[in-house]
């Protein structure tokens, strides 16, 4: 096991970075903040207008405000606006939005005057302050689009015909991770998991290629305090390629340090599974759900509400920028603003609709664009903060529970008693739900990405006791590691708590 020491040093000012990512300088070793990810210039399936499409791509490990950022292409000159943009994700500029909106493929930016020419090589150019990406895109061929592999070793310009056709003879992946990368490498590293213990952050590695890995590094970023990245440290630990994988890396966080740990593999033949992250705060993350109303009712529109719990643990209360939050990967944006400790945001599908219902409430009500429908059949949204998921909230088709047996008592108040904060094979642990008259929950476990790991038991009104020993759905085995017991009720109300759990 490779134990390494952070160095912690400021790069910027906090003020100078929330208000331009890209004006950080870029090293030789550090993928570029944006790339051409795919193109397609000339359309089989459909006419030139209505099928051209520009991709673009992020290979970075943070997310990535594009205001200021420009794509020119022949000289052809195009401003994106303020779009955000997640590690390893991908965004289409469509000459024709509406038909790609038609066709079920989301196209963030609409360029009416976009026109590539075929048959020869095209010049792209992506701008911002401080910092650029050209690449030569090859010439045309009807119906094949051109994807970037991706390969970091390339300077992320090569390029390939897409793997994946499409019907009516376009070959074509847009809007999403290309098909290329998705392949298994030769000599693939991969990031495997990332968790918070205490004062450490553990990364696991894993060769998922065929050959030996390549000469590669794991750097650890800490972003301290959710506002925006305003202390950045950088610590990387260099990868044996005759070592033995999976293996696992060890950082200790400073005292007292809050935020996220993001950690970035690289260089590599695959990116696609090269960026990790998980937040390190004491009792959660510094956001978190309230209630929601996921069924809209007569007059009462979907909505969900986000507070700023930095306070709730006694710890120290700090404001937070909303515009690096995201719930179910709906970008809160600039408009967001921030929220001061203990203060709450509503998002709604229908802010009228909202505020005619509940009157005025001390809280901003927003809804984001475009809003993503709350699905009433059962959900799990995570709530993201600079990449890293900081909450969940599920509910589901919850079935009445049966009531509470003989002449017991029924609780007046829903709530919950833990028998310890651990839950192993050995050791399991006990969760006494309390429901009142009228009241169903489910309760469940989530890994810190947001995942579904076991659902543990439901009901109704009553006292009930529920054990987990640690495994997932099935029985399986579990890394040891933190988790994130949820127990919802049916009109929102939501608890968590963070338990270690899994097997050896």
């Amino acid at each position: 096991m490779l134990t390494q020491w952070p160095t912690y040093r400021i790069l910027l000012p906090p003020a100078l970075l929330a208000s331009a990512l890209f004006a950080l300088p870029t090293s030789a070793d550090e993928p570029p903040a944006l790339i051409l990810s795919e193109i397609l210039a000339d359309p089989a399936a459909w006419p030139d207008a209505q099928g051209e499409f520009l991709e673009l791509g992020h290979p970075g490990i943070d997310s990535a405000r594009l205001d200021g950022v420009a794509i020119s292409v022949d000289g052809q000159s195009f401003p994106l606006g303020p779009l955000l943009l997640g590690p390893s994700d991908c965004l289409l500029i469509c000459r024709d939005s509406a038909a790609y909106a038609r066709a079920g493929i989301a196209c963030a930016r609409g360029w009416a005057g976009m026109s590539l020419v075929n048959g020869r090589p095209l010049e792209v150019t992506l701008s911002w302050a401080g910092g650029n990406f050209h690449v030569t895109a090859p010439a045309s061929r009807p119906g094949t689009s051109w994807e970037n592999t991706w390969d970091a070793t390339a300077g992320y310009a090569a390029f390939g015909p897409s793997l994946a056709g499409r019907t009516g003879g376009d070959s074509a992946t847009p809007g999403a991770r290309n098909s290329r990368s998705a392949l298994a490498a030769g000599r693939d590293l991969a990031l495997a998991g990332i968790e918070v213990a205490g004062s450490i952050v553990r990364v696991t590695v894993e060769n998922r290629g065929s050959g030996p890995p390549p000469r590669s590094w794991v750097a650890l970023r800490l972003d301290a305090d959710w506002d925006g990245i305003s202390e950045a440290t950088i610590d990387s630990v260099p990868l044996d390629s005759a070592g033995t994988y999976p293996a696992a890396l060890e950082f200790r966080i400073p005292t007292g340090a809050r935020g996220r740990a993001s950690a970035s593999l690289g260089p590599d033949e695959n990116p696609g599974n090269d960026v990790m992250a998980a937040a390190f705060e004491p009792g959660g993350g510094p956001l978190a759900f309230g209630a929601f109303q996921a069924v809209g009712q007569e007059g009462a529109p979907e909505w969900v509400e986000i507070r700023n719990i930095t306070s709730a643990s006694g710890g120290t209360g700090r404001r937070i920028a909303l515009s690096l939050a995201t719930v179910d990967a709906m970008a809160l944006g600039a408009k967001a603003g921030f929220l001061d400790p203990g203060e709450r945001i509503v998002l709604a599908s229908d802010t009228a609709a909202f505020r005619a219902r509940y009157g005025p409430i001390k809280a901003n009500v927003m809804r984001p664009e475009p809003w993503r429908a709350l699905r009433n059949t059962g959900d799990t949204l995570v709530l993201r903060l600079a990449g890293a998921a900081v909450d969940t909230l599920s509910w589901g088709p919850i079935k009445p529970g049966a009531a509470a047996a003989g002449n017991e008592e029924l609780p007046t108040e829903a709530g919950w008693s833990l028998s310890g904060r651990t839950a192993f094979p050995e050791a399991p642990l006990d969760v006494e739900v309390q429901a009142p008259a009228g009241a169903d929950y489910v309760l469940r476990a989530f890994s810190l990405e947001g995942d579904i790991v076991k659902e543990i038991g439901r009901g109704g009104a009553g006292r009930r006791m529920h054990t987990w020993d640690g495994r997932g759905a099935g029985g399986r085995a579990l890394p040891r590691g933190a988790y994130v017991l949820c127990l919802t009720f049916g009109d929102g109300w939501t608890r968590k708590r963070a338990i270690v759990a899994g097997e050896r």
